[in-house]
Formats: structure tokens, C-alpha cells, sequence
């Protein structure tokens, strides 16, 4: 199954070096730079997961989560650095960058799995 992966970010390099190793692993992605074009990209189409960067501040991320959340049940993945520092609430998941490359991709397949998952036991009942 092919899946499509909503990529977000307000630095071009992160989000190109993101998209890279993304569709490295056969991923579709559409990779969205600031707010706005978030916005934009989540009233065009429908996304199995959303990664939030790490480069957001705290209130970035908890607004781009309810936008993503006020659009469907897509999967919501949120980069974070080492650095201390407040999570935000409604995430799916959490991803620490220091682990790096390899594991991220690991990462965003299992979130991708059990949200394949869900669906299909959501569609049996």
C-alpha cells in the first residue's frame, strides 16, 4: 500500500533533506513550508501521516496539530531535538532526532502500520 505523508516545516533545508530520505523509502510526500502552506496542503487532500518539524515553536505545533486534526484522522508525527522543553498534546507519536535517519524511518512505518490497522478494524465492526 502506498502511502502519503504530509511533511511540515518552516526551514527548506530540513524539510528538503526530510522529503529525501522520505521518498528514498517510497514514500508520497507533499512537504508544506510555514503555516499557510500547511493550510493549504491539508484542504487539498487527505494524508495517512503528518510529521510536524522540530524547527515549529510549542504554539506552532499545537495549532498545526488541531489544523491537522480539524481535517481527518491522519496520523500526526512531531521531530523533536534532545533539548529539553514542553511536548505537545494530540501527537501520535514522538520522534527524538538524535536517533537518527534509519530509526526515523523506522518510526514513521510503525505509525503508519497500526493507523493502517485501526482502519481496517475500524471498517470490520
Amino acid at each position: 500500500m502506498g502511502y502519503s505523508i504530509l511533511s511540515l516545516s518552516d526551514n527548506q533545508s530540513l524539510l528538503s533533506t526530510r522529503q529525501y530520505i522520505l521518498e528514498s523509502a517510497a514514500y508520497a510526500v507533499t512537504s508544506t513550508l510555514g503555516y499557510k502552506q500547511a493550510e493549504a496542503a491539508c484542504g487539498q487532500g487527505n494524508y495517512d501521516l503528518a510529521i510536524i518539524g522540530h524547527s515549529f515553536s510549542f504554539q506552532e505545533q499545537e495549532a498545526l496539530i488541531t489544523l491537522v486534526r480539524a481535517r481527518g484522522d491522519t496520523l500526526i508525527l512531531v521531530l523533536r531535538t534532545a533539548a529539553p522543553g514542553q511536548s505537545p498534546s494530540g501527537a501520535d507519536g514522538m520522534f527524538e532526532l538524535a536517533e537518527g535517519a534509519q530509526a526515523f524511518l523506522v518510526r514513521v512505518g510503525e505509525l503508519l502500520k497500526r493507523g493502517n490497522e485501526a482502519r481496517v478494524s475500524k471498517a470490520g465492526c
